[in-house]
């Protein structure tokens, strides 16, 4: 491989795959090799763009937390109506952890064992829930919006209503027999049903 050129295209193609393998199928212990099968190159490929697959994981381990938080801390400093907001946050939570249902309890796991692989949370996206968006949910229920909590609360109700259900997709279709359509389906549905329980029986004073 002395003197290759990168290929940009096949390096992103195999992160790609990469990732869908690790975080949609769920084989967090996928080896070089079916990789390679699964992305239609060499195993050597592979090792030239990344060293090992270790680092492979670890990279789109990365880059797949940080377009997250990207998104997070654009959408919370965004000058928008409180509700749309709030919207925009159930679609693209849920969005992301059902095309990647495996990151979150990966990054769960990983942080329990210490947080070796997973990025570190951003200070200015936690400055700006701390902060600006704090401050939003506080004139919401000053309003009547919303109904009196922390910061703290508000946040991990969010993160539990937008989160669990995918993390918990096996039981869920144990539990009510859905085959995958009928699963997705029924996520779907739950947007708005999460959106209408987050303001569950608050008007504006």
């Amino acid at each position: 491989m002395a003197g290759k050129v990168r290929d940009v295209q096949t390096e992103e193609h195999i992160k790609h795959t990469a990732k869908n393998i690790f975080f949609a199928e769920g084989n967090l212990h996928a080896t070089t090799q079916e990789i390679a099968d699964q992305a239609g190159v060499n195993r050597a490929l592979i090792n030239y763009y990344f060293r090992s697959r270790d680092q492979l994981f670890q990279q789109v381990l990365q880059e797949a937390m940080n377009s997250l938080f990207a998104k997070l801390h654009l959408l919370f400093t965004a000058k928008m109506d409180f509700r749309e907001k709030i919207r925009q946050y159930i679609d693209t939570t849920i969005d992301q952890t059902a095309t990647y249902p495996y990151l979150e309890s990966f990054v769960i796991a990983e942080l329990n064992r210490g947080g070796a692989l997973t990025p570190r949370f951003p200070d200015h996206l936690r400055q700006a829930l701390l902060g600006p968006f704090s401050d939003e949910v506080q004139a919401e229920v000053q309003k009547g919006t919303l109904p009196a909590a922390t910061i703290e609360h508000f946040i991990i109700n969010l993160m539990s209503l937008t989160t669990y259900p995918m993390m918990a997709k096996p039981i869920v279709k144990m539990i009510f027999n859905q085959d995958e359509t009928t699963y997705r389906q029924c996520i779907h549905e739950l947007k708005q049903q999460i959106f209408q329980l987050i303001f569950c029986g608050c008007q504006e004073r």
